[in-house]
């Protein structure tokens, strides 16, 4: 659906639909042969005035086939900040009625330890990053693996801060991991919590309590860390007085920023 309205627009001849890294070196390979797409598993072309929407591609199982962004053939000292930007796993298991997965799926995968070290090392030697945040949507899902990157960063001594950008669910984090992550270098967290209101977030499948919400807040406070909130207007069940209770709630938890975004129904999610 989404693919068949990119094509819409007349100059776009194909799309690639899912993970894109052997899916676009496929096309491009293509274009400059028979120059027809028609074989190719997760591309969405037109021919002769027919859009035509090929077979998804089966997801990358081993992450660590692929190689590091080619960080070289992009202008990084524009970047500032934002230039230790890294991706160590792919998609989420759980069931947030809001969240879009038609790229990475509820499959989760993960790069391993060592090639997120090694990733990280390229970061800070090659681009000199004095900040590496995290995108990914689950990085605590598989603890064990989390606490091997966090060591290794530890070990290796490197003085470069930690900014865990996209969310971090707070009913994974605990004084322990939360210990390591700023021993690690963990300056600021983001977590998802996207309302403040049970029945809100009982109808969305957030499947967190607003105990688990204080607790993460408080733990990671006082560990110097400092906590964004992302908070959501709109799902099913708000009412004006949710947006009194958001108020209210932050008044007592004390958090350091707040991302606030109105609820938008994406194509392919349940909302």
């Amino acid at each position: 659906m989404i693919g068949k309205a990119i094509l819409k627009h007349k100059s776009i001849d194909a799309a690639v639909i899912g993970e894109g890294e052997y899916t676009m070196l496929e096309l491009v390979k293509k274009v400059e042969g028979s120059g027809c797409p028609a074989n190719i598993k997760g591309v969405i072309y037109r021919k002769e005035g027919r859009i035509i929407e090929n077979p998804p591609r089966n997801y990358i199982k081993n992450l660590d086939e692929i190689p590091f962004p080619a960080q070289n053939l992009l202008p990084m000292d524009l970047y500032g900040e934002y230039k230790g930007a890294i991706i160590t796993s792919r998609g989420c298991p759980y069931s947030c009625t809001f969240c879009s997965k038609p790229v990475f799926g509820k499959t989760w995968r993960a790069h391993s330890p060592s090639y997120v070290l090694r990733e990280k090392e390229e970061l800070i030697t090659k681009y000199k990053a004095e900040q590496i945040s995290f995108l990914d949507d689950e990085f605590l899902l598989d603890r064990k693996r989390a606490e091997a990157i966090l060591d290794g960063i530890i070990e290796r001594r490197w003085k470069v801060k930690l900014y865990f950008w996209n969310g971090l669910r707070v009913d994974e984090v605990d004084e322990k991991i939360l210990m390591k992550m700023k021993q690690a270098g963990c300056t600021t967290i983001n977590y998802g919590v996207e309302s403040v209101d049970p029945l809100v977030l009982k109808n969305i499948k957030k499947n967190i309590t607003l105990t688990q919400i204080e607790k993460a807040v408080k733990i990671a406070r006082k560990l110097g860390i400092k906590v964004n909130l992302f908070l959501m207007i709109g799902n099913p069940g708000d009412t004006y007085e949710h947006v009194e209770k958001i108020k209210r709630f932050l008044d007592k938890v004390e958090v350091d920023g707040v991302h606030l975004s109105m609820a938008t129904p994406y194509i392919k999610t349940e909302f």
